[in-house]
């Protein structure tokens, strides 16, 4: 089983997930974290047993994992469409017009 690392942050009663530390902080952005992004990568440090708590901007960051099982998937459903469906989905876009 794969597992992957997931960022949990909590903040105003709203619940986030992120990928790392850096997605987080570009999404939430500068202001709402409190901190630069590397004052922010140094400061913060979170294991799954150890959170992170901001008390003056109010929130706490945790990090755990996603367990994931082995899937037997492979491209096949990502086939694209078959030609006349295709062209089916070409001629409907094209009888739409904009009205000035």
């Amino acid at each position: 089983m794969a597992k992957i690392k997931v960022i949990h942050l909590e903040m105003d009663g709203q619940h986030y997930y992120f990928g790392s530390l850096k997605a987080l902080h570009e999404t939430m952005g500068e202001e709402r974290m409190g901190m630069k992004f590397n004052s922010f990568h140094s400061n913060v440090r979170v294991t799954p047993d150890k959170s992170y708590t901001n008390r003056r901007h109010g929130y706490t960051i945790r990090m755990g994992y996603l367990t994931q099982t082995k899937t037997n998937r492979n491209a096949f459903h990502l086939h694209p469409l078959p030609e006349e469906e295709e062209n089916l989905f070409q001629e409907s876009t094209m009888d739409v017009q904009e009205t000035p």
